[in-house]
């Protein structure tokens, strides 16, 4: 018998499943609370709760993470030394904070330049180029290489990679392996990325390797990308930029395997965002123009994902005057009040108080990390107050001298030394009892001081919050399959989509609908889900282990990898003199189109199967495609432009 494990590490639980290959069928699964501080203890917590007489027969292991995303997010990383061959400085200078390259302090601009046909235009100055990498400070932890014709000619990136390799043992990144984007910015976005995660993925992973031989498990371990298929551990510490959107890839390809549906859209609520994915006749949609994150444009292609700043743990609270749900994350107060049986006290002294107040009093702050010498003298004093336990607002304001009005605490929010706790859509699932891990009286509390805020009656106000959390899915849905069915027409005016929600009689009416049945994943969205899918005239499915989806994702993904070549007619005064081939891996001339469709398609097939092996793929399969386009002029016949070699190697897994 062959079992898989499939492991999501999320912002709120680490999932587990136990998935038998041969039938697929899901022989257990378990969730554990995260533990962002050290990884494996979430990891281990949720293995724990799994039969562990099945763990002899498991023979592979499968990852999905957030890490490289969150890191992208929060622009964390280590200090990385860009090394760019060709680049306009200028340029570069005017147009990088746009690609989130905000860093210039360890770029170097060298000579060395590629033209379009992937001929040499400027030569580099080797000796230079060894002089600026033997010399880079200590403190420069990776190396990234990036050429500004490399789309054309990779040779220059190559043969950079070599001799650095020679004079330092830092790890090395190169534009030509990760990314076939012909925008330099991107390319040099990407680079630089992919160098800055390396040491990141690299200790996430030895945390899971641990993680596992603590629990007697030794399979292979693999890695989910940012579009959904897998590859090996040794590949993803060289390439960590393919798990940008790993955790959100997993769910689709989750949803699709537990529910065997071939078109469908996918909603993933998770405890900060909601994601959202469309699958037509099985395939997922990829962004082609490559993924956005952060500040970060990169060209690493995933999966086409939606998001809003709107999970389960999203703080609800009264801003000047509005009520508001996320993108602030916060713990649920039936969380915190069942961590913290002094919580529940303090929310029933609140309620028994008769004076008004003007803000939300049931928030309370914890503290996450000890202090910090960088922080200011009220910065260290708030995490000094927090040190023995969770703080209201006002026991928190007392401690350090201040009114609560004029506590500051967002530095410390967002640097992530503390969180805060509130009222949440979790809380809400509590007081209907749809979910009822944790303390109900606590969020029935926090929702009652929020009313009294705003003098409404709780009943009224958890029914208007439910129906704005299915609002902001609505809208999410629409936005998002509008833009892909019109991408020039822009978003959706707000007026329409009041239209569309409201769908009550008027002299005009609007009514969106999606033909496609909508599938949740993760624990809460099913319980929002059917509302919205009352208003797009389609069904909410919910499957079984649809929890767990995520985990489920990871280890029935398969490998994937794909190379393009692109032929390109030489045009000279005289018509066609020949065709220029280019590769992630070399580069060609011809004089036949024959010999060059020839090459390419042996390239094409060659590198996308080596990628394959180098993920992990033991049975290859390549499947070869062909795109030509061309320029038709009237009166005459139609010239060739170019022509894309595309091919896609596979090796499903199990």
């Amino acid at each position: 018998m062959s079992i898989g494990l499939g492991i999501d590490t999320g912002g709120t639980y680490t999932d587990a499943v136990l998935y038998r290959f041969e039938n697929k069928k899901i022989l257990a699964s378990a969730k554990y609370p995260t533990t962002p501080q050290d990884l494996s203890q979430g990891i281990c917590g949720a293995i724990a709760q799994l039969p562990a007489a099945l763990f002899s027969d498991i023979t592979r292991v499968a990852l999905s993470t957030t890490l490289a995303t969150n890191a992208c997010v929060e622009d964390k990383g280590c200090r990385c030394a860009l090394l760019l061959m060709g680049y306009d400085e200028s340029l570069y200078t005017r147009l990088s904070q746009e690609y989130g390259l905000s860093d210039t302090g360890s770029v170097y601009f060298l000579p060395g330049r590629h033209g379009l046909r992937g001929q040499v235009e400027e030569a580099p100055d080797w000796e230079h180029f060894e002089a600026i990498v033997s010399q880079l400070p200590e403190e420069i932890e990776t190396i990234g290489i990036c050429e500004y014709g490399g789309i054309h000619n990779p040779a220059f990136e190559q043969e950079a990679m070599a001799r650095t390799a020679r004079l330092t043992q830092r790890p090395i990144a190169a534009a030509h392996e990760l990314s076939r984007q012909i925008n330099s910015l991107k390319r040099a976005a990407t680079t630089c990325l992919n160098a800055r995660l390396i040491p990141l993925i690299r200790r996430l992973l030895q945390a899971v390797r641990d993680s596992l031989t603590r629990s007697g498990i030794h399979a292979p371990l693999m890695i989910v990308r940012g579009d959904g298929s897998l590859m090996t551990e040794a590949f993803a510490q060289e390439h960590p930029i393919e798990t940008l959107l790993s955790g959100p890839a997993a769910s689709v390809i989750g949803g699709m395997a537990l529910t065997g549906v071939q078109d469908c859209v996918i909603l993933d609520m998770g405890g900060t965002t909601t994601d959202i994915a469309l699958v037509e006749g099985g395939r997922t949609l990829v962004a082609e123009n490559g993924v956005q994150v952060g500040s970060w444009r990169t060209g690493t292609y995933a999966i086409a994902i939606g998001t809003i700043g709107l999970g389960g743990d999203s703080l609800i609270t009264r801003d000047q005057e509005e009520l508001r749900i996320g993108p602030r994350r916060a713990v649920p107060l039936a969380r915190l009040a069942y961590d913290h049986p002094r919580v529940l006290d303090k929310l029933r002294s609140m309620l028994a108080e008769e004076r008004v107040f003007t803000f939300c009093r049931g928030e309370f702050f914890i503290a996450l990390r000890s202090q910090s010498p960088d922080l200011s003298s009220e910065e260290q004093a708030v995490l000094a107050a927090l040190q023995a336990g969770p703080l209201s607002v006002e026991e928190l304001a007392e401690a350090v001298g201040k009114r609560p009005y004029f506590l500051r605490t967002e530095t410390l929010e967002s640097l992530g030394y503390i969180i805060r706790s509130g009222l949440t859509p979790t809380d809400l699932m509590h007081i209907a009892g749809e979910f009822t891990p944790w303390c109900t009286e606590a969020a029935q509390i926090g929702l009652r001081l929020i009313a009294d805020v705003m003098d409404r009656r709780p009943e009224s106000l958890h029914q208007e919050l439910r129906e704005r959390i299915c609002r902001r899915l609505y809208a999410l849905i629409v936005d998002f399959l509008m833009e892909r069915q019109l991408p020039r027409e822009g978003r959706v005016p707000a007026e329409l989509m009041e239209l569309g929600w409201a769908g009550a009689p008027a002299p005009i009416m609007c009514r969106f609908a999606c033909p496609y049945p909508l599938v949740s994943i993760g624990a809460p969205t099913h319980i929002f889900l059917g509302e919205t899918a009352r208003h797009l005239d389609t069904q909410a499915l919910h499957p079984q282990y649809a929890e767990v989806a995520n985990a489920v994702g990871a280890i029935t993904g398969q490998i994937l990898a794909e190379e393009q070549v692109w032929i390109k007619p030489r045009f000279e005064v005289g018509g066609v003199e020949g065709y220029s081939c280019h590769s992630s891996q070399s580069f060609a001339e011809f004089e036949l189109l024959e010999d060059a469709m020839d090459w390419a398609r042996q390239q094409a097939s060659a590198i996308a199967a080596e990628k394959a092996t180098a993920m992990g793929a033991q049975n290859v399969q390549v499947e070869l495609r062909t795109n030509e386009k061309q320029f038709t002029r009237r009166g005459s016949g139609g010239h060739m432009l170019e022509t894309l070699v595309w091919a896609v190697a596979t090796d499903r897994l199990g």
